[in-house]
């Protein structure tokens, strides 16, 4: 075979490749994402999990970071299916449009299994680690996602003495940490010569009168003002109603009138002509006022607000305490309240 028809099955040869490839790649990559359907169907879920990662990490395509994040939310890495589940949906791919709602509804319940912590106070470069898990360095990890409930932040730093605190994360609040890394070390006298003594770790510190900062989170409470307001919109109308309908001659009203909502309008009917334009106009303003009520009331239990609240109020020096004494003699038993530390 001469030279240029060697040049020739060589050049046909790496079209062919260059066709094929990516084609065997696809197929490669659907293989991989319908076993790990499968494996979820089976709730295996950590196994499905891998080959999601391993079809991700062929194709870097959205749908297989948005079924990597769903795996992920169902092994309760809530952080994890967080991120890749937003990179996902920041997309335009053809496979997510369609799925979008969905997709966002998974996304809204993983984030209501987290939590923000925000950590001030720290040096450039040190180390954040949450539950022994490093999280990355200062500035970048002064705000960072987390899983709801109790956790432990430790900041290692070079040339500083690591410090730990443990903190409770509201779901959707923020829990606000203040810390002050102090040098690693200082010289003391001791026996057999002079050393190193690591520096005391300052989570509080000062005087008798020393006060430390109250610590606050975040959290998502039912609208209760709302409710409180609507209540007596409601219950006065309601009770005014139901005893006009009892001191009635008319025995059909008698019981019309303590049925919420409903009553008002159905005593519209037993008014004789005469007496409607003032009964009637009252209990047409009873009937709305009663729906205006309740519709606030559910409202109220319905919807929520972001109030702040202090925790972890009883691990601080100087927090009130509250101590009940039994006290008894031979005339009379009973108990003294002391409240101290205030």
């Amino acid at each position: 075979m001469t030279l240029r028809a060697n040049l020739l099955v060589g050049a046909a040869c790496a079209v062919l490749l260059a066709t094929t490839a990516p084609l065997a790649r696809a197929q490669s990559v659907e293989v991989l994402l319908q076993e790990g359907l499968e494996l979820r169907r089976q709730q295996r879920d950590a196994e499905a999990l891998q080959r999601f990662m391993d079809a991700y990490n062929l194709s870097q395509s959205a749908q297989a970071l948005a079924q990597v994040a769903l795996a992920e939310q169902a092994l309760g890495n809530f952080v994890e299916a967080e991120v890749h589940l937003q990179q996902a949906l920041a997309t335009q791919d053809p496979w997510i449009n369609p799925r979008r709602p969905a997709l966002q509804e998974a996304l809204g319940q993983i984030s209501a299994q987290l939590g923000t912590i925000e950590i001030t106070g720290g040096v450039a470069g040190a180390q954040v680690l949450v539950n022994g898990v490093d999280r990355g360095t200062f500035p970048q990890a002064a705000r960072i996602r987390a899983r709801a409930g109790s956790a432990v932040i430790e900041i290692r730093a070079s040339g500083y003495a690591p410090i730990q605190r443990t903190v409770m994360i509201m779901a959707g609040g923020i829990a606000r940490e203040s810390i002050q890394l102090v040098a690693s070390g200082v010289q003391v006298q001791g026996q057999g010569g002079v050393y190193v003594q690591p520096a005391p770790q300052p989570i509080y510190s000062g005087g008798p009168g020393y006060r430390p900062q109250p610590q606050y989170a975040y959290e998502s409470r039912p609208n209760m003002g709302l409710f409180w307001a609507g209540l007596p919109i409601f219950a006065v109308p309601w009770v005014i109603t139901g005893i006009s309908g009892l001191t009635s001659s008319n025995s059909d009203v008698n019981t019309w009138g303590w049925i919420p909502l409903i009553g008002p309008w159905a005593m519209l009917g037993y008014i004789d002509a005469w007496d409607f334009e003032l009964l009637g106009t009252l209990l047409i303003i009873s009937g709305i006022l009663q729906a205006a009520g309740v519709v606030m009331m559910i409202l109220g239990l319905a919807t929520s607000r972001e109030v702040r609240v202090r925790v972890a109020l009883g691990d601080e020096p100087n927090a009130p305490e509250l101590t009940v004494t039994p006290v008894a003699s031979q005339h009379f038993a009973g108990a003294a309240l002391t409240l101290s530390h205030f």
